[in-house]
């Protein structure tokens, strides 16, 4: 699955402190800004995918046999990881837009 990349989001938040250095009155925060929803819709895009791969599991599992243990272990463990997922990219995104505005004193527009 795809997660938000931390890292990249990071090295940009230092490459727009050097060159604010040089520079105030530049408008790198955008850049920032722009990185930022690229990841945040390449994750949601993949949440949604797997979201669909979740309700077709649910959906073989009703329709072929409701008594089937094994079936229900594997849509089980899909919610769990798709559940993981959410948190660890709500959590990426969270701690990279207080990194950002504690590093560069710039409130976001989001």
């Amino acid at each position: 699955q795809q997660f938000v990349n931390y890292k990249m989001l990071k090295k940009i938040i230092k490459m727009i402190i050097n060159l604010r250095a040089d520079d105030p009155n530049t408008g790198f925060n955008k850049m920032f800004v722009d990185a930022l929803k690229k990841e945040v819709l390449k994750a949601s895009k993949a949440y949604e995918e797997a979201t669909r791969n979740l309700t077709l599991s649910i959906d073989n599992l009703s329709w072929k046999n409701p008594n089937n243990s094994g079936g229900k272990q594997e849509a089980k463990a899909k919610l769990d990881h798709l559940e993981e997922f959410t948190r660890l990219n709500r959590t990426a995104v969270r701690k990279i837009i207080k990194k950002f505005k504690k590093k560069t004193n710039f409130d976001l527009p989001i």
